[in-house]
């Protein structure tokens, strides 16, 4: 996904690449150059790529939201939808006892 459609999914302001593409949404802690995360205090230190919070973060490409804890629920919430199939999974096995 890029930073462009996930801006319009958390209804945020996208900063720095817009093209980037987002391979994974995971914690500041775990996070790599090409993961997205979100960030609940300025000062916290992340090697991501692409952050979303309430403010700019120089040197960073991002997303600005009003709440960052809604915009990560709505980011879920559509990946959520994204990942959800329906009907029977090729995966699955019936076994004969």
């Amino acid at each position: 996904m890029r930073l462009a459609e996930i801006a319009k999914i958390v209804k945020g302001v996208p900063y720095g690449d817009e093209g980037i593409t987002i391979s994974n949404v995971t914690s500041p802690d775990e996070a790599q150059k090409s993961d997205l995360t979100f960030l609940f205090q300025r000062d916290r230190k992340t090697d991501a790529g692409v952050v979303i919070s309430a403010e700019r973060i120089d040197g960073k490409s991002g997303i600005i939201v009003q709440d960052t804890r809604q915009a990560m629920y709505l980011l879920l919430k559509a990946i959520a939808k994204t990942v959800r199939s329906e009907g029977i999974s090729p995966k699955s096995c019936i076994e004969e006892h």
